[in-house]
């Protein structure tokens, strides 16, 4: 059980910006594949990110940019393809960074 999100963001009243979550609703996902990264930019330390290959039923919320919340975490949505593998599901990419 997944939880689905959009991102707002808006201007704070000095100047800044904060973004804030808006819950869209639950979905069943089911992982497929995780995959862990690092990356060092020049002289600052690692920055470690993953990237998940997941499978859901279609759903037309899902779309590039949203956030997924599962296991504790919040994963971006990188790409939705729908009717991948079949017809009615579709796949995933996900993307985790710190």
């Amino acid at each position: 059980m997944a939880e689905l999100f959009e991102a707002v963001e808006a201007e704070t009243p000095l100047g800044g910006r904060t973004r804030a979550l808006n819950r869209l609703g639950r979905l069943w996902l089911t992982v497929l594949s995780t995959r862990r990264s690092e990356d060092k930019p020049g002289e600052a330390p690692p920055v470690g990110s993953a990237e998940s290959l997941a499978e859901c039923r279609s759903d037309p919320r899902l779309t590039e940019g949203r956030w997924v919340r599962m296991g504790g975490a919040d994963w971006r949505v990188v790409h939705a393809e729908p009717d991948r593998p079949r017809l009615g599901r579709m796949t995933l990419r996900l993307r985790r960074e710190p």
